[in-house]
């Protein structure tokens, strides 16, 4: 954190992996991001918890959700400032109303149609996102501009993202 201010950082951005397969391991990763967290804190730096799924989880629904969710919460105990981390779908409001400080819902891997990027975006706030953080789809984008324009008119509920795509030149 202290090299993060003297590089000039306006936010941390810091991890926290459970369920690693090794208790200590797991035990360490919170210790770790404990200590980030009071760092933090003693230099008045904002920190964002990112939450990432272990390796496989995301292709078991209702698993990646239950991790998700609950290492949301511990995050947020451990005294994060904000939450980046998936969507999960239908269930997501759980996940935002279990966690009393902003989720951002982050974009994954690029999508195919930049309109289901939006759809995304869409979906998250509807249940409770407090904004989206979205990176190749926005860079890979056919031109980014236009894109993250028709994100925020998506984000802030000024269209639907068929609209936006319209509206904005986007596929």
């Amino acid at each position: 954190v202290s090299s993060a201010v003297a590089a000039g950082a306006d936010i941390v951005l810091a991890s926290l992996v459970l369920r690693t397969g090794s208790e200590a391991n797991d035990a360490r990763n919170v210790e770790q991001f404990a200590r980030i967290v009071e760092e933090t804190y003693d230099l008045g730096m904002p920190l964002v918890g990112e939450v990432f799924p272990i390796g496989g989880l995301r292709s078991h629904p209702d698993e990646f959700h239950d991790y998700i969710k609950k290492t949301c919460r511990i995050i947020c105990e451990l005294g994060a400032d904000a939450i980046k981390t998936f969507y999960t779908g239908e269930r997501f409001t759980e996940v935002t109303e279990g966690t009393p400080i902003p989720v951002l819902a982050l974009g994954a891997e690029k999508m195919e149609r930049e309109v289901d990027a939006l759809q995304l975006a869409q979906k998250a706030v509807q249940a409770g996102a407090a904004g989206v953080v979205f990176g190749r789809n926005v860079l890979q984008a056919r031109n980014p501009t236009q894109f993250l324009r028709g994100l925020k008119a998506v984000v802030r509920g000024q269209m639907m993202p068929e609209q936006a795509a319209v509206e904005y030149g986007l596929g």
